[in-house]
């Protein structure tokens, strides 16, 4: 949408560069052809451009959109924006984002300035507009910088594309100046754009964008742009609120917002309140990445509740979904025998209790691909058809049929991580190592009473094949507990080690165990301290846990009170890093106990401290509202360079950095304040012993 609106500025200008120099005006009408997930678009805008000024030096023009008209060959309902006049344009069909984009910029007349006047002449007509195209890639001189403004004042440098890359065709064309009518609403256009403005700040400002809402909701409440508007300003204030609105908003007003069209239908009894036909269509017109989140975490569970009701609702959510699932399967959707395929294989060998039936279906799962492992939680299904098969007397088939589970997952796994690198498949290979885990510790389980020390390899196994993380543990939640699984079996590894005199493995575990959980340091001391008498705790941590971090990246950074900070300033300390923004709710929400935190430390002027600084936003909003506030935490301000150095992967996000400047990414929502104030007090004392070295490599990492 802003690619097409930059379009058209660069056009208006670059027709002028050598053009008369008296200003005049012309319509234009310029019209993008896209395509993009099976989606063909087509959108025209209609532009009044007034040439002000043209010299060598720059050239100035105030462009006014006066309409635009927007077809997705995708959506089947027709729409005619309502702030035009009915008669002047034919019905379109409407594409959700575009509408409210547009609509404030119409009728609102902005100057584009240029600075200078070297823009490519790109004529009047589609052929001229090609050839022009193909002489800017040949000077390389592909883009220009041009100042925008309208009436309210400056609104920043924008860089216009001369030669777009693949992808949109954009054909322009001019109008006689009287063939483009129609009346337009100005009142609606600039609410919109004002209605814009309070979303941004709807999440700090509730009172205010409640006020907002009360006052337009009367006059613009049934008007479609404003309803999606609306529903962006709800779901930031309220999800009560939020769920009703989108509950009532018809689908093609979410067509292309697939957070909401994967919230309209997540709950069960939502889906009971839409047609079979609605459901299979939102399923349809969602991402790949909220579909596939939809097949994995969601709709299974109607069929796995369904299996064994215990209340109403899941009957008829399971009789809903099975027609849901019917429709899918003759649908065109991507992948879309992957994502249910397997789970139909399951849903029927679970339902029966003929074991000729269940060893049938089971069968099938062993017949599926690695495109079932990717989009359908094939591990998932075949784990619980491997219990129902325990269940019901095969049990000899069952063991095998889990040892071709582990070999089919294993080689999956192994073979992304021979790759290097993440991709989009990472999310279920974290899956797949909880799977893996519950596997083997049922084979420790079935081998111990015969073999305790095979067994106490497998329970090994449950480690180097299982979650690094407890990120990775809480991915799989809904595969954990669909498969009656735990995930992660490290205290039974660690309890087990030491019954059987393998200290220095259940120390290894206790290591490993601590790169899930940082609160567990407070264990590995007690289990330290108890099984290697005379030896320090705080060496064993600067020598096997610290020495190991990776090293963190420097920075300079400028801070409040045009102060600036170096990670050499904390040489010798313990420092805290915190990666926030204004704009995130969870930072600002944390920021209290953050700022108790950093004082407290400052208080007691021990060795540690706290820098928080400020991402994707300016200084001066980040420090406004620091101030606003009333806080005393050391702060700065960072691009994205510094933040994707310390692999910051969301926010808020906290680093720990040691005295000698080493560095431990701590998960969300763990106690960060505690586990400072443990490695600090770990990390003290005189060394007088030689630590134990970890058992293995594995172990150490």
């Amino acid at each position: 949408m802003k690619y097409l609106i930059q379009c058209c500025c660069m056009l208006f200008l670059s027709t002028v560069a050598f053009a008369q120099k008296a200003p005049r005006t012309l319509i234009y009408k310029v019209t993008s052809d896209y395509s993009t997930d099976s989606r063909i678009d087509q959108r025209t805008l209609y532009f009044k451009a007034e040439y002000i000024e043209q010299t060598k030096q720059r050239t100035v023009v105030d462009f006014t959109l006066l309409r635009f008209k927007i077809k997705s060959a995708y959506a089947d309902e027709s729409y005619v924006p309502e702030i035009f006049d009915t008669d002047s344009l034919d019905a379109s069909a409407f594409y959700g984002y575009s509408f409210y984009y547009y609509a404030p910029l119409i009728g609102k007349k902005c100057t584009v300035v240029s600075k200078d006047s070297t823009v490519a002449y790109l004529g009047q007509n589609a052929d001229s507009l090609r050839i022009a195209l193909t002489r800017a890639k040949k000077l390389n001189d592909n883009t220009r910088d041009y100042l925008l403004q309208n009436d309210s004042g400056f609104l920043g440098t924008v860089k216009f594309i001369l030669h777009p890359k693949p992808g949109p065709e954009v054909k322009l064309e001019e109008l006689p100046l009287t063939s483009v009518s129609g009346h337009f609403d100005q009142a609606y256009a600039f609410m919109l754009w004002d209605m814009m403005e309070q979303e941004k700040v709807a999440r700090e400002d509730s009172i205010g964008t409640r006020a907002f809402l009360n006052a337009n909701n009367p006059i613009y409440g049934k008007r479609d742009s404003y309803r999606i508007l609306r529903l962006r300003m709800l779901q930031h204030i309220s999800w009560k609120e939020y769920h009703h609105e989108l509950t009532a908003m018809p689908i093609y007003l979410l067509e292309g917002q697939s957070s909401d069209l994967f919230n309209k239908i997540s709950g069960m009894d939502d889906r009971l309140l839409i047609p079979t036909d609605s459901v299979v269509k939102i399923i349809g017109l969602m991402n790949n990445y909220f579909r596939n989140s939809f097949f994995k975490d969601v709709f299974p569970q109607s069929i796995f509740y369904g299996l064994h009701p215990k209340e109403d609702i899941y009957k008829k959510a399971y009789a809903a979904d099975t027609l849901v699932t019917n429709k899918l399967l003759v649908s065109a959707i991507p992948h879309i025998k992957n994502l249910v395929g397997p789970m139909l294989l399951m849903r029927k060998a679970l339902a029966s209790t003929d074991t000729a039936m269940i060893s049938k279906y089971a069968q099938e799962l062993d017949n599926c691909t690695t495109d079932d492992i990717i989009y359908g939680s094939l591990p998932r299904y075949r784990i619980m058809v491997e219990n129902h098969m325990q269940k019901n007397g095969l049990k000899s088939a069952a063991v095998a049929y889990r040892d071709h589970t582990i070999q089919l997952v294993k080689a999956f796994n192994d073979s992304i991580a021979a790759t290097g690198t993440k991709n989009e498949y990472q999310k279920q290979v974290s899956i797949n190592k909880a799977m893996l885990a519950d596997c083997w510790y049922r084979k420790y389980q079935d081998t111990y009473a015969t073999d305790s020390s095979k067994a106490f390899e497998y329970l090994l196994k449950t480690i180097t094949d299982g979650p690094s993380s407890k990120t990775e543990v809480q991915r799989s939640f809904y595969d954990i507990f669909m498969t009656e699984g735990k995930g992660e079996y490290m205290e039974e590894v660690i309890s087990l080690a030491e019954k059987t005199g393998r200290k220095d493995v259940a120390l290894g575990m206790l290591v490993k165990q601590l790169g899930m959980d940082n609160n567990k340091l407070e264990v590995l001391q007690q289990f330290y301290e108890k099984n290697y008498p005379g030896q320090l705790f705080s060496e064993f941590i600067t020598k096997e846990l610290v020495a190991r971090w990776k090293t963190a990246p420097d920075f300079d950074l400028q801070g409040t009170g045009n102060k600036y900070y170096k990670l050499s300033d904390y040489k010798g300390k313990w420092l805290l890093l915190d990666f926030w923004g204004s704009w995130c709710q969870p930072c600002c929400a944390d920021l209290p106990h953050l700022n108790a935190l950093a004082l407290q430390l400052e208080q007691d002027n021990n060795g540690a401290a706290v820098l928080a600084i400020a991402c994707h936003e300016s200084a001066v909003t980040s420090e406004k509202y620091l101030q606003s506030k009333g806080y005393g935490l050391s702060s700065a301000f960072s691009g994205d360079g510094t933040a994707i150095g310390f692999g910051v992967t969301g926010y808020p996000f906290k680093v720990l950095i040691s005295p000698d400047g080493k560095m431990l990414p701590l998960q969300y929502g763990e106690d960060y304040a505690s586990i400072l104030k443990k490695y600090m007090a770990a990390g003290t004392g005189q060394a007088n012993k030689t630590s134990p070295d970890l058992q293995t490599k594995s172990v150490r990492d």
